[in-house]
């Protein structure tokens, strides 16, 4: 059954107590202006009845809701138990200049008068009332907390996870979203990574009980008086804490087909830049059957599969699959997922076959990343660390760490989304780090971070033992740095186009580029995103760059024996990682063949995957990059690329048109769908 009469952008239903009308999140129209979903600037809940006439019904308008700083972007309607009233969260700006903004639970009638704020809190998102109207389940920074509602007055009552006017109780300690009530308010539902959890009201309670009276019982005998020191200490804090019974966990299982293709392809006569150390061959056959490199050698030397289809790449170099450390692709739509990501396709294109992004939404970058995997999604190997393990002051990723216990608690939450690396950022004690690494050893997953320009810290998190660093060691390196940054055995990832310390790459390139009117750039890149550096950038003298000094020093750790990588920061999607290649080349910086590695093998092996990736090998994943020229001649000539592989298909770079196994073109981006006319979609999309 169709519900709404026009298609846009809805989110987030929820039923009403009889089961008439379902409450949604609706976007104010950023894509039909030509946005990106992630521009919107409100959002509107609307009504719509359940059973609408034929061909669907216009949602009635009830309010604006502004996005928040929170995990979740769009606002959650629910319902109050007479159906007369919708609840959501609504910001709080901060009441004095550099203060914590806030975030109210508000109601409004369905005509959206008569605002009342119920609760306050420092952070919260997808706070349900319970069907009675007596609870309210919501979520903060990741975790499930459950707390009383009480009947409204003049001001929202305060909550707080440690202290306010109304006891909150912890239902998970190892993450958890997405939560409702089941069971006519009698049980708590939530999810997180595969796993569903229902927790029974009734148990909560009595665990409240439990505690009262043992407190009762030590206030007898005289233990744990006001003013006793030795309440004050964090294990008293820690047994102070309700004791809830664990929830009923329901792992939910889905496997699908993983797509491969079919057959073999021969690519023949091309350069072959192998990273098997520096090797070359001038003239090689490749033969790819299925998703892996089946043979490599000397042109002529390699039997080809008989039947299979030949393309010649006489004059071509081929590389393999470039490999993004450092990639944010996820900062944008917001639990939308989109037919075709942009940012994923304008990647492919420019040869990025592999990526990690360290900072992304954990609500759609591991869900996304499986689209992918599954071939319900173009795009590049999907990677990351979610959101990060913040210690500064964005209440919503915050994360308090006081000892070894609440690292493995972090950790563990994280690792059931599914990361490859965790981010530690900005955690501002050394042993909080450190428990960090340990807790993720134990998890056996990576841990990567940064020091925000700190050298000391910096310095500090490779003794420690951290898998990897992200952005640059701000300063000139000497020997000794550069000894401890290639023995360590810490991945180096300095984000020369961001680099700390001066003006960086970035702007060099826009500089001395014009990414503004790269035909593929434009074809794949929504228009206003080329804009704002592309037409006005700021002008350096050349003298004044920093960045070369940050790859003299990247390229003399690389000489020592250590292993730096690749990462172009999102800056500009697919080209930007060509740019942070040519990056390490300035100066007195590394040769191509140098660059060429931390933008392939050294960003494989960082990740873990040279058993598969970074290399031309015969049994290794077809992942390759075909250029049209020679990038160890002139390594700005690394942007050419004429034909991508990724996982053995193979597709025309400038169209990404599907060359083989099959033969099918790229169909329209949204925003292109909305300005072109229905028959000239498939042609501007890469198309016949």
């Amino acid at each position: 059954m169709r519900l709404t009469r026009q298609a846009g952008h809805y989110t987030n239903p929820a039923w009403s107590p009889k089961g008439d009308r379902i409450a949604i999140a609706a976007g104010s129209g950023a894509e039909l202006r030509g946005q990106q979903p992630e521009f919107d600037p409100y959002f509107e809940i609307r009504w719509l009845p359940s059973e609408p006439p034929s061909g669907g019904a216009d949602p009635v308008p009830v309010t604006a809701a502004s996005p928040y700083d929170a995990l979740r972007f769009h606002p959650i309607p629910t319902w109050s138990s007479g159906g007369d009233r919708i609840f959501f969260e609504k910001a709080i700006p901060p009441s004095e200049p550099g203060g914590d903004a806030k975030v109210d639970l508000v109601s409004v009638r369905l005509d959206g008068t008569d605002e009342q704020h119920h609760l306050r809190f420092v952070s919260a998102e997808d706070a349900v009332p319970s069907p009675d109207g007596a609870w309210v389940a919501y979520v903060s920074r990741d975790d499930v907390y459950v707390t009383a509602l009480p009947r409204s007055g003049k001001n929202p009552v305060e909550v707080s996870g440690e202290k306010g006017a109304v006891p909150v109780y912890r239902l998970s300690t190892e993450g958890g979203g997405y939560v409702g009530w089941s069971d006519s308010g009698r049980t708590i539902v939530w999810g997180t990574g595969n796993t569903i959890y229902r927790q029974d009201l009734a148990r909560v309670r009595e665990a409240v009980l439990k505690k009262a009276l043992a407190e009762k019982e030590k206030e007898k005998a005289g233990e744990g008086k006001e003013g006793d020191a030795s309440s004050a200490k964090p294990e008293a804090a820690k047994e102070s804490e309700i004791e809830v019974p664990k929830p009923t966990a329901i792992p939910v299982s889905l496997v699908v087909q993983k797509p491969r293709p079919k057959g073999s392809v021969v690519l023949k006569n091309a350069r072959a830049i192998t990273m098997k150390g520096d090797e070359v061959l001038d003239k090689a056959d490749i033969v790819v059957t299925g998703n892996r490199i089946a043979a490599i050698g000397r042109s002529g030397s390699v039997a080809i599969p008989q039947g299979a289809p030949v393309i010649d790449l006489g004059g071509k170099t081929v590389i393999p699959g470039l490999v993004d450390v450092h990639a944010h692709l996820h900062y944008s739509a917001f639990e939308i997922f989109p037919e075709k990501k942009w940012e994923y396709v304008v990647n492919l294109a420019y040869g990025v076959t592999t990526t990690h992004d360290p900072s992304a939404h954990s609500l759609d970058v591991f869900a996304e990343g499986e689209l992918v995997e599954s071939g319900d999604m173009i795009g590049p190997r999907i990677y990351s660390s979610g959101d990060v393990l913040y210690g500064g002051q964005q209440a919503s990723v915050y994360t308090k760490v006081d000892s070894l216990e609440d690292a493995q608690h972090a950790v563990r939450r994280m690792k059931s989304y599914g990361v490859h690396w965790l981010k530690v950022y900005q955690q501002p004690r050394r042993e909080q780090r450190i428990w960090f690494v340990e807790a993720a050893r134990q998890e056996g997953v990576g841990a990567t971070m940064e020091g925000a320009g700190e050298l000391h810290t910096d310095l500090t998190n490779m003794m420690d033992g951290f898998t990897g660093l992200e952005h640059s060691l701000p300063v000139h390196i000497y020997k000794d740095v550069v000894t401890l940054a290639a023995r360590s055995g810490t991945n180096y990832t300095p984000t020369l186009i961001v680099s700390y310390g001066g003006p960086t790459a970035e702007y060099y390139w826009y500089q001395h580029a014009n990414p503004h009117d790269d035909a593929r750039l434009r074809r794949f890149t929504p228009h206003e995103m080329l804009d704002v550096l592309g037409r006005r950038r700021p002008w350096y003298p050349e003298e004044d760059f920093h960045f070369p000094t940050v790859a003299n020093g990247a390229a003399r750790v690389e000489r020592a024996g250590g292993r730096v990588a690749l990462g172009a920061h999102g800056q500009l999607q697919g080209l930007g990682a060509h740019w942070e290649m040519w990056a390490f080349t300035v100066g007195n910086g590394m040769t191509p063949m140098e660059a060429l590695r931390t933008a392939t093998w050294n960003g494989a092996e960082a990740l873990g995957f040279g058993k598969d990736l970074g290399s031309l090998e015969t049994g290794k994943l077809a992942d390759l990059v075909v250029i049209d020229g020679d990038p160890l001649a002139d390594i700005r000539q690394s942007q050419k690329v004429a034909l991508t592989m990724k996982d053995g298909v193979l597709y025309d770079a400038s169209t990404m048109a599907e060359v083989w196994p099959e033969k099918k073109p790229l169909t329209a981006f949204f925003w292109q769908e909305q300005a072109q006319p229905a028959d000239s979609r498939t042609a501007a999309a890469g198309g016949p």
